[in-house]
């Protein structure tokens, strides 16, 4: 049967219309598409900008967090040099080598501590800053009992002390000292706190000296 030519003409039309209207739904679709896409990357855009933010929030409030407050590391110290003492007066060599740089120059002191000393008493322990935030200078100021003499020998000593992974080590043998080890030391023994402490000390131990002959004659030997 043969199409009548205003037929023809309406389904070509059609046919027209269809891909018209196909290609503005593949248009839009794939508008919708892009749109879709760029929005997503926008999305993952910020998300990975608040990551970053975050994780740079997250890693400053952490060094924040590691920085110790100055009055704990000090507390610290005093702890670690309170252990130093306990285990000077037990003669605990195999621990206090673990505290010290140098191990030899520990084994010499403690040896004429050992043979001369009984008992360190009324220790205090001022903590000073020493050459940067990792080294500190520590002011021990104690009584000491020496054997076979009854009056006590007021004392002094300073340590240089080093931040050492989780704790501390001393700094007992001053030929190893640097030029910021030997200015630090130089500049808080100058401080007039420091002054004032050491004047005091010297005073009780020139006054422990005229009480006591035998005192005198172990320390200046007359």
């Amino acid at each position: 049967m043969k199409l009548k030519k205003s037929t023809v003409i309406i389904i070509i039309t059609s046919w027209i219309l269809f891909f018209i209207a196909a290609f503005l739904a593949y248009g839009k679709l794939d508008q919708m598409k892009q749109e879709r896409l760029t929005n997503e990357k926008i999305f993952q855009q910020t998300t990975q900008k608040n990551t970053s933010q975050s994780v740079i929030k997250e890693t400053n409030d952490a060094a924040t967090t590691q920085k110790k407050d100055p009055d704990a590391e000090k507390k610290a110290v005093e702890d670690f040099m309170k252990t130093y003492y306990k285990r000077v007066q037990n003669n605990d060599l195999a621990n206090l080598k673990n505290m010290v740089e140098d191990t030899n120059e520990l084994e010499k002191n403690q040896k004429a501590i050992h043979q001369y000393v009984k008992k360190y008493k009324n220790l205090t322990y001022l903590v000073k800053q020493g050459a940067d935030d990792e080294s500190f200078i520590v002011y021990v100021t104690y009584e000491m009992k020496i054997k076979k003499i009854s009056t006590l020998a007021p004392g002094m000593t300073s340590y240089y002390v080093m931040k050492k992974g989780d704790t501390f080590c001393i700094y007992n043998n001053e030929k190893h000292d640097t030029d910021e080890i030997t200015d630090a030391k130089k500049e808080s023994q100058n401080s007039k706190e420091i002054k004032k402490l050491t004047k005091q000390i010297n005073k009780k131990y020139e006054q422990a000296l005229k009480q006591d002959k035998k005192l005198k004659q172990f320390f200046k030997g007359n």
